[in-house]
């Protein structure tokens, strides 16, 4: 069987530095680990392609596979129940990838979360539309060629699918920058925004969610770098607080092995970052000194602190994650701000072949 997996309105990018992309190309691999030997991954064009390209992107036949993987992007919030467009119903840019997916006729499954009524929801956005216009005539005309009809019964049909290997038991659990650690044979449970004082509060075995798991990775504490431990009036302090507390809980999990990695280097301070990850209206506390320090000095105390435990303490990060004044290098981020690395700087697995690169290692990639 044919199948593909493609995003509903923003289509997933075809760059290797997109964030949000790199969470589809992972379930792609996922599912064609253990659910398809044959999976395609909707990506928009690289413009550079230029307008054949984007047609390529406009003309695309969803009908041409048997099975539809919907991936509902890594900013959606399952019980969200709007649809917000760049440019609005007037100018949004991708209206015919919507288009292009109601027409579908084959099996569907929804990654993460039950399909979300879409149909209601452009019903909805349309009506709207037409209330302030008087008309759908100023609409994307793309919106207008939806099959609502048709969307309707595919979200009827959908099956909620988790994308994760069910016989891998080697799982890594952590923030949002934990998807960088993916690769055949180990799951990732991601939490966006989920610091390391959040994850101890709640207890890391919550965060384990299969049955079968012998092999733990954990990788919080970026987000308590740049907002919190800096905050504190003894930073070291508090920085030896939070690493025994994480100590305790992994050397609490009845695992065979157990591991907690090292923390991303400091980029720039002049690093564009989304509100999204703004924190009492501030990109970051402490200067660059202050929070680059805080980490190594949590990598310190760690090392020391695992000694013993049968807790491995995993340095990963190679001279070409810093630039020449040992700050993480915006080539190895994502594009064009933000905060997590590019999928071609993963350590284990960057996913090229998804995007007709035929290199295969991080290393044959930059040689």
């Amino acid at each position: 069987m044919k199948s593909v997996i493609a995003a509903p309105f923003i289509p997933m990018s075809f760059q290797t530095s997109s964030h949000r992309a790199a969470q589809g190309i992972i379930y792609a691999d996922l599912l064609k680990h253990y659910h398809t030997d044959n999976i395609h991954a909707s990506l928009s064009r690289p413009s550079v392609q230029g307008e054949g390209a984007k047609e390529a992107n406009k003309t695309e036949d969803f009908n041409e596979y048997d099975r539809l993987y919907i991936y509902h992007g890594n900013d959606r919030k399952a019980e969200s129940t709007d649809l917000n467009f760049f440019g609005g119903t007037r100018n949004f840019p991708h209206a015919y990838n919507i288009r292009n997916i109601s027409r579908f006729k084959g099996e569907v499954y929804s990654l993460e979360m039950d399909m979300p009524d879409y149909a209601t929801m452009l019903e909805n956005k349309f009506n709207g539309h037409k209330r302030k216009d008087g008309t759908l005539d100023t609409m994307v005309p793309e919106f207008l060629q939806v099959d609502i009809d048709n969307l309707r019964k595919m979200q009827e049909r959908a099956i909620t699918l988790k994308p994760q290997h069910p016989t891998w038991d080697k799982l890594c659990i952590g923030d949002s920058h934990a998807i960088c650690m993916y690769r055949e044979g180990c799951n990732v449970n991601s939490v966006p925004f989920k610091t390391l004082y959040g994850a101890l509060e709640m207890g890391l075995e919550k965060f384990i969610n299969k049955d079968n798991v012998k092999h733990i990775e954990c990788y919080f504490g970026n987000i308590d770098i740049r907002h919190h431990l800096c905050r504190q009036d003894d930073t070291k302090q508090a920085i030896r607080d939070i690493v025994d507390r994480y100590i305790e809980q992994v050397g609490a999990l009845d695992m065979e092995s157990k591991v907690i990695y090292e923390l991303l280097p400091i980029e720039n301070e002049r690093r564009n970052l989304p509100k999204s990850g703004w924190y009492m209206g501030e990109k970051f506390y402490g200067s660059w000194a202050e929070r680059n320090d805080a980490r190594l000095y949590f990598k310190e105390y760690a090392m020391q602190k695992v000694q013993g435990t049968g807790i491995e303490f995993r340095e990963w990060l190679t001279p070409s994650y810093y630039n020449e004044l040992g700050e993480l290098d915006f080539k190895a981020m994502e594009k064009p701000k933000s905060v997590h690395l590019s999928r071609e700087y993963y350590p284990y697995w960057q996913g090229l072949e998804y995007n007709n690169i035929k290199k295969t290692s991080l290393e044959d990639f930059f040689a």
